[in-house]
């Protein structure tokens, strides 16, 4: 058992969280890691509203019939407003812990403590940080641009340190990079309270969302097979009407070894994508042309 802040904020036995990836960590995975003595959850909305209130209580009561550990949701904050009762339904739940990340939480973090929810607030910029800590956030993640997904600029460890030294009295979970006991308790020296991880995470046996390619790519996969790529935002935006990421995000994906050299990032994204998801072979043309528009 490792004692920090955030382990007795949450009353879980190890400081980690297991990050909440919409349609790809559901109440299965949750369930794994909250068992475990961490923190379990997962994503309640995505930019394109594929999420529905029925999933979000099913993955809910999912995780209570198999455990009594806490465990939280998690929010895109700015597509919240494309499925409002996703957050109502989390709210009726009374579930602990709630998870805001990419915009300025507003309103939604004002009902989560309201209905007497720990928040956590992932940020990716000092400004962000100020304004969700004004808001009342429980606890902040600073997320480096080392994190899958959408990310920051920052490197993670001089951006931890300055919230750590900007904010002491609330607990601050490090993102980005981090997968082993060594990172964790790298981020932990520097003064964390926690890591948050997600790409690790992607590969358990429990996350049943993830097709089996695609984990064996992230297995396979090193830190320098990294890319940062729009493909991802444009096919949101021009396929689904999706609701935008902040332009200073870019999306990080991982490609294979054997097509680092000489690759073009994007067109490597989008043939990793429909190897690893089929349906995605079905809109690479309409990727292609969404891409003219930009």
């Amino acid at each position: 058992m490792l004692k920090t802040r955030l382990t007795a904020l949450l009353g879980i036995r190890y400081p980690i969280i297991s990050a909440p990836m919409a349609l790809a960590s559901g109440g299965g995975l949750a369930t794994a890691v909250s068992a475990a003595g961490a923190l379990g959850t997962f994503g309640a909305v995505n930019p394109w509203g594929a999420i529905g209130t029925d999933y979000v209580q099913k993955q809910i009561r999912h995780i209570r019939s198999r455990t009594d550990r806490p465990f939280g949701v998690g929010f895109i904050t700015q597509a919240i407003q494309r499925a409002p009762k996703n957050f109502d339904a989390v709210l009726d739940e009374a579930v602990r812990v709630i998870i805001f990340s990419f915009a300025d939480p507003g309103p939604w973090l004002i009902r989560a403590k309201q209905a007497g929810a720990v928040t956590v607030c992932q940020v990716q910029s000092f400004e962000a940080a100020r304004q969700v800590v004004a808001a009342g956030a429980d606890v902040l993640v600073a997320q480096g641009n080392e994190a899958g997904g959408h990310t920051g600029t920052m490197n993670l460890l001089p951006f931890l340190v300055r919230l750590i030294e900007a904010f002491p009295t609330i607990p601050i979970v490090a993102a980005g990079g981090v997968a082993t006991g060594r990172s964790l308790a790298a981020v932990l020296a520097a003064g964390a309270d926690g890591v948050l991880m997600g790409t690790a995470f992607l590969a358990a046996e429990e996350a049943g969302e993830v097709p089996d390619d695609y984990k064996k790519l992230v297995v396979q996969t090193g830190a320098d097979d990294t890319i940062y790529t729009p493909v991802i935002d444009i096919m949101t935006l021009a396929l689904f009407e999706g609701v935008p990421f902040p332009q200073a995000l870019p999306f990080v994906y991982t490609t294979t070894p054997s097509c680092r050299s000489g690759m073009d990032a994007n067109k490597h994204c989008v043939r990793i994508l429909t190897a690893s998801f089929p349906v995605m072979s079905r809109l690479v043309s309409a990727v292609i042309f969404a891409r003219r528009r930009h």
